[in-house]
C-alpha cells in the first residue's frame, strides 16, 4: 500500500506533504460516508440498532453477579494480550528496539485491520499491521511481516490451546455434576 502512494514516505519526507496526502482523502471518505448515512434511513437505523446493542452490552456488566471478577478478569487478558505483543516486537532485532507506544499503536492498527468483515481479520490483520511497522517506525518490509505472522499465529495457537483445554474442563465438569446428581 504504501509504495503505491504518490510520494516517497521515506524518513526525510516532508512530515507535512505526507500528513496531507494521507490525511485529506480519509477525511474526504468520511465526510462523503457521513452524507450517504444521513441521507439513507436504512443505514441509520442499523447504526442505530448496532450502538444501542453496543451500549446495552457494556451496561449488562453492571448486571452481572461478580461484576469486580469479571472486570478483573478483562483487565488481566488485555495485560497478558499486551505483553504478548511486547514480547514478540522484543524478540525481532528490528523492532526490539521499540517500545510501549508501538505495542499501543499495534494494537489499535489491528483492531482496525480485525473489526473487518473477514474471518479472524485474516488478510487485513496482514496487510495493515506490516505497514504500521513499515510507515510509523520505518521497520524493514520484511521484519514487519515476520512479526506479524508470528504474533497472529502465536496468538491463534494460544487460543486454539486454551479453547481446547476450556472444552475438556467443561466436559469434565458437566460429568462430574451429573455423577453427583446420580449419587443424590
Amino acid at each position: 500500500f504504501v509504495e503505491t502512494l504518490p510520494i516517497n514516505l521515506s524518513a526525510s519526507t516532508n512530515k507535512l506533504q505526507t500528513l496531507l496526502y494521507l490525511v485529506v482523502p480519509v477525511l474526504i471518505v468520511v465526510v462523503f460516508a457521513i452524507w450517504f448515512i444521513k441521507r439513507n434511513e436504512r443505514v441509520m437505523n442499523f447504526i442505530r440498532k448496532t450502538w444501542y446493542g453496543f451500549r446495552e452490552g457494556l451496561l449488562s456488566v453492571f448486571r452481572l453477579e461478580n461484576k469486580v471478577q469479571f472486570i478483573i478478569y478483562s483487565l488481566a487478558i488485555w495485560m497478558l494480550y499486551f505483553l504478548m505483543s511486547y514480547t514478540v516486537l522484543k524478540a525481532f532485532p528490528s523492532t526490539s528496539e521499540l517500545g510501549f507506544g508501538a505495542v499501543l499503536s499495534l494494537f489499535a492498527i489491528g483492531s482496525i485491520a480485525m473489526a473487518v468483515p473477514l474471518p479472524g481479520g485474516t488478510g487485513s490483520y496482514h496487510l495493515l499491521v506490516p505497514q504500521g511497522l513499515v510507515f510509523l517506525y520505518h521497520v524493514n518490509s520484511a521484519d514487519a511481516t515476520a512479526f506479524t505472522f508470528i504474533f497472529h499465529g502465536w496468538q491463534t495457537a494460544i487460543m486454539i490451546l486454551a479453547g481446547a483445554i476450556s472444552l475438556l474442563l467443561t466436559s469434565y465438569q458437566v460429568k462430574r455434576e451429573a455423577l453427583i446428581r446420580e449419587e443424590q
